[in-house]
């Protein structure tokens, strides 16, 4: 299978276990055969603290999920195998090829693509992508080769439309000549000016008339403007103030990050909607916050440009260019919400910051936020990830936003 990913991207497993907490760990109906075969449930931990041998079936089934199955969790979030050491114990007692695909698979999403081949993904989720320890991804193309043809077999996820916007088709080369553009954009020395760059060719293609034209026109149009805008004397371009809607909408955003970090931080109940609904109050200025979070403390911090800051947040961004088209989204949707992503993981780091008593967001403040933003990809399917292209707002309105969160 011809499969595209970043062959720069580093990864290797540090065993830090954080993929197996606060996740569902999806299994399909052959896997749990074989687990239940191989009487798993004995290696199967109601609390870290209790004695192996599960109390009910470790495995439920999905409603309406043709066959799927999830690892039931404890109390704390974390999945039931998972020893006190951090590490698997299926993997320990049975072997790794018994581990369910979906662990195998981490940190990697197989995104089917269209036109170009499907689009393998390392997320940020993981501690050890974004601080780009390990070898590098080209380095290990062999196995990522078999892991997405595992994938494809076991799945066999088919491929949404290519469009440029909802229901506006792109032909392949255009996506493409699109994908050149940005990266010879991401290329630029000062980061807010690629931002800027960016915005306005996004802006430019998201114009009515631009949109209206028809799928051929538009495909011719868009490998146009891409190529001038990518030219050796490109238009100056100049960070604009986004607008009041799409600022109240990224709220939602950001809401749905801080969410989803206090359901990993704490254990469900009572408790927990009640710090869910103030954050919810919060993010939109009507309540003082919790511990923890108080979005107030990022208020005259600024991000760090150290260089690592500025290659961490150039890669995030990178990727999410070479995964466009990868048939979750339009193309514009998918770049409008990796923008907000970052924004909203240097919000997270200005506030760890300011928190701290600190006036500059320094490199692992910057890390702590991605690896935050980056959970929203475990959301990133049907209603959520409607809801998270809502509020990322217009692409070019998303990468303003994101300048303006650099000053």
């Amino acid at each position: 299978m011809s499969l595209r990913f970043d062959p720069l991207q580093r990864f290797a497993c540090a065993s830090c276990a954080r993929c197996c907490r606060g996740h569902e760990i999806a299994v399909t109906a052959g896997e749990v055969e074989t687990l239940r075969a191989a009487r798993a449930e004995r290696f199967f931990r109601e609390s870290a603290d209790a004695a192996e041998g599960a109390a009910a079936d470790p495995f439920v089934a999905v409603p309406a999920g043709r066959g799927l199955h999830v690892i039931r969790r404890r109390a704390d979030g974390s999945c039931g195998f998972l020893s006190a050491e951090n590490r698997c114990r299926l993997h320990e007692a049975l072997g790794a090829k018994q581990k369910p695909l979906t662990c195998r698979m981490f940190p990697f999403v197989l995104r089917p693509g269209t036109g170009s081949g499907a689009v393998l993904v390392a997320s940020h989720a993981c501690p050890s992508v974004t601080r780009g320890e390990g070898p590098r991804l080209g380095d290990q193309a062999r196995e990522l080769g078999r892991l997405a043809r595992d994938w494809e077999r076991e799945h066999a996820p088919k491929p949404g439309p290519l469009e440029l916007a909802p229901g506006r088709a792109l032909a392949p080369t255009a996506a493409e000549a699109l994908r050149t553009a940005l990266r010879s954009m991401l290329g630029e020395a000062e980061l807010r000016v690629a931002l800027a760059r960016i915005a306005r060719h996004l802006g430019d293609l998201g114009r009515w008339r631009a949109l209206r034209l028809a799928d051929d026109r538009r495909s011719e149009y868009v490998v146009l403007t891409s190529s001038y805008r990518a030219g050796p004397k490109p238009p100056p371009a100049a960070a604009q103030r986004p607008g009041l809607v799409s600022r109240l909408l990224f709220r939602g955003f950001l809401f749905t990050v801080l969410a989803l970090r206090e359901r990993r931080a704490n254990a469900p109940g009572w408790d927990q909607r009640l710090r869910l609904l103030v954050l919810l109050l919060h993010a939109h200025g009507l309540f003082p916050g919790v511990a923890g979070v108080r979005l107030g403390a990022a208020r005259g911090v600024r991000v760090t440009d150290d260089a690592q800051v500025v290659a961490l947040v150039k890669g995030f961004l990178q990727q999410a260019v070479e995964a466009t088209g990868g048939g979750r989204r339009s193309l514009q949707g998918e770049l409008a919400v990796a923008a907000a992503q970052v924004q909203a993981a240097l919000r997270l780091a200005r506030m760890r910051a300011g928190l701290d008593g600190r006036r500059e967001a320094r490199l692992e403040d910057v890390r702590e936020g991605v690896i935050a933003a980056a959970d929203l990809d475990q959301l990133d399917h049907g209603l959520a990830a409607r809801l998270l292209t809502l509020f990322a707002g217009p692409p070019d309105d998303a990468f303003d936003r994101l300048a303006a969160e650099l000053r």
